[in-house]
């Protein structure tokens, strides 16, 4: 079956009030992206009812809206330009249902987790930004370490509650509708609306952000997420979920090369893919120019970082039982010592926090001090911006791609670091602009190189999204072609004929016309 009816709002509202005060719109206005916006308003909603009536309202008045949790993106997806900002951090609902939760788009996923630890329960696909909000999540499907075992968010979402731009809501569960012949029919309160399908095809890829969702028989459900805030405004998700593990050791270990660290890597997941696993959930990896940035910025003493010249890999490994942990650490031992792994070689037992935070910090703090050296430099040169890139390509190819990546900057003069979810081939090249003209140089690197993800299997798209970066959007269109932009400016015409939702996510706001 491939319609499906909406309803109205739960309860009656009007719309609510729009904040125009400069101090609070200003706090609005820019993402971790670091890409300057403005907002003409602000719009902090609480419940289903008032997202519906703003809704209308902005259908009727032509204005655009634009869907903003956490301001996470690294995009420019929660930086508006010029639109009414659509505050969705407090709707923040959470209930309970057996072993799945039903939750408001602003609850974030650290408490999430909290929230369910009692339960014995715990939502497994979350980013490394652990403090992002399940909206932004489900907006941008987004995926993290865990990847490896777990997959991205898409697979963990058993149903939405959308509002859609003409204030119309749509009660979606999983399994409830998919696709037939190339489209979706939505019942809406003023007549049927036929949502015609993208007909791009993307590789089967774990890990991949590049627009639309489309897979012949999908689910609704799959439409919106990933969707970056276009087709509808997402104001509740059923998650599924998953049994806590009896125990988790974190291990980091240091290898002098590239080569002997993804060697390391490529054992360990083989086994954890094999019948006996070793239950290693998953692995984090960081250049030599990442602890060396560390090093300069003085965020870590010596004494805490591998030894220089050295990158480092970091794992997580899920138990089953406590009694299996010196049998898994025996294991992981012997294939550290058959890929020449370091001397520093730290491990963290299921009971240790305060280890286990001393070696998650070291990954965490190489993307925080990226981010503060760009805020640094963009004050001193206004052109100066986040410059990164979030490729994917099949594991077996990332080694190669890794080469590009060092090749491709080094000829432009660019110094970069790069770090990533190497478990998954996906990891983040990003250029330390110096200047307005290094983050061109940079753009212009990432589009050489998005060619080369795609020539190897891969996508030059990950996990982060497509946003309003010009760079991203240039490089999705070379990926999937010009068709394939037209084609998701038609799905989203359908739902949003005035184009009110996230304006010049995805796509340039012309595109529509």
């Amino acid at each position: 079956m491939n319609r499906v009816r909406t309803e109205k709002s739960r309860d009656a509202a009007t719309v609510p009030a729009i904040m125009t005060d400069r101090g609070v719109v200003a706090s609005y206005e820019e993402d971790a992206a670091h890409a300057s916006g403005t907002a003409s308003g602000v719009v902090r909603p609480t419940s289903e009812a008032e997202v519906s009536a703003l809704l209308a309202f902005a259908q009727r008045e032509g204005r655009g809206l634009l869907p903003q949790g956490a301001r996470s993106s690294l995009t420019a997806g929660a930086t508006p330009r010029g639109d009414l900002v659509l505050a969705l951090e407090g709707m923040d609902a959470f209930a309970l249902e057996g072993d799945r939760a039903r939750v408001g788009p602003g609850v974030r996923l650290r408490d999430l987790n909290e929230r369910l630890a009692s339960s014995g329960l715990w939502f497994p696909p979350v980013p490394t930004y652990d403090l992002c909000c399940v909206g932004g999540a489900v907006a941008t499907n987004a995926a993290g370490a865990a990847t490896f075992k777990y997959g991205a968010v898409r697979s963990w979402v058993a149903g939405l509650r959308v509002v859609l731009a003409s204030g119309d809501v749509l009660a979606i569960e999983r399994g409830a509708c998919h696709e037939a012949a190339g489209s979706f029919e939505i019942e809406t309160s003023s007549g049927v609306v036929t949502v015609p399908l993208p007909r791009y095809r993307t590789p089967p890829l774990k890990k991949i952000a590049c627009g639309y969702f489309v897979q012949d028989g999908m689910d609704l459900v799959d439409l919106f997420i990933g969707s970056e805030g276009t087709l509808g405004v997402v104001t509740e998700v059923l998650l599924s979920l998953s049994p806590r593990p009896a125990g988790v050791v974190t291990g980091l270990a240091s290898f002098a090369s590239d080569h002997a660290a993804l060697g390391f890597v490529s054992e360990v997941r083989r086994e954890s893919e094999s019948r006996e696993s070793l239950g290693v959930r998953a692995i984090e990896w960081a250049d030599a120019r990442s602890l060396d940035l560390l090093r300069e910025r003085g965020k870590a003493p010596e004494s805490e970082l591998p030894p220089r010249g050295s990158c480092f890999v970091l794992w997580e490994q899920e138990l089953a039982r406590r009694e299996d942990e010196e049998l898994a650490l025996e294991r992981l031992d012997a294939l550290l010592r058959k890929h020449d792994a370091g001397r520093d070689v730290r491990v963290a037992l299921p009971d240790d926090e305060r280890g286990r935070r001393a070696i998650a910090h070291l990954r965490e703090v190489v993307p925080e001090t990226v981010n503060e050296l760009v805020s640094e430099r963009k004050r001193a040169d206004p052109g100066v911006r986040k410059v990164a890139g979030d490729m994917v390509v099949p594991f077996d190819r990332l080694e190669e791609m890794l080469g590009h990546y060092r090749s491709a900057f080094a000829r432009r003069g660019l110094d970069s670091a790069i770090w990533g979810h190497v478990s998954d081939g996906n990891v983040h090249a990003n250029v330390l602009a110096r200047s307005s003209a290094d983050a061109r140089s940079g753009d212009e690197a990432l589009l050489e190189l998005g060619d080369m993800a795609r020539s190897l299997g891969g996508a030059p798209l990950s996990e982060h999204g497509v946003g309003k970066s010009p760079t991203k959007q240039r490089l999705l269109r070379a990926f999937l072609g010009d068709q394939a932009i037209t084609d998701m400016a038609r799905t989203k015409k359908a739902l949003d004929p005035r184009g009110i939702l996230a304006p010049g996510n995805i796509f340039p706001r012309d595109t529509l016309e």
